[in-house]
């Protein structure tokens, strides 16, 4: 015994104390706040939605974690018709600034085609061109 203690001496050690929190009580959520929640989760994390409302992560994550599925789909969901918004306000601000023609037409409908198969890279590049046409015209 004695030689392990004098062997540990030589040992640098560090020593952490934990002292584990008390578990709070769980809390209840009313369901408008769920959800409210739920929406916000369409655009945001769930660390910014709990600090929005004021909700401790954990307790968002423990309603939400049989959801997340269908969390997932509806951002993905949500995602999808934001970009298709962005793409249709691009194609009015084309239309508006006179650069609008069958060629264009049928690049935002193969864009369009591309967005809904989920060929982002595709629908970048189409991107590209019309960029390009539109500067070219310019």
């Amino acid at each position: 015994m004695k030689y392990k203690i004098e062997v540990l001496k030589e040992i640098p050690t560090v020593v952490i104390n934990i002292e584990e929190k008390p578990r709070g009580k769980k809390i209840k959520i009313p369901n408008s706040v769920l959800d409210n929640a739920l929406d916000l989760l369409k655009e945001k994390s769930l660390t910014e939605v709990s600090e929005l409302l004021g909700i401790p992560e954990t307790t968002l994550y423990y309603h939400f974690e049989k959801h997340k599925e269908k969390i997932e789909k509806e951002r993905e969901e949500f995602k999808m018709q934001k970009l298709k918004q962005l793409v249709w306000e691009y194609k009015e601000m084309i239309i508006n600034k006179g650069f609008y023609n069958a060629e264009m037409e049928l690049k935002f409908l193969e864009l369009e085609l591309k967005i809904n198969n989920k060929e982002f890279e595709e629908a970048k590049k189409i991107l590209n061109e019309i960029k390009y046409r539109i500067k070219k015209k310019k």
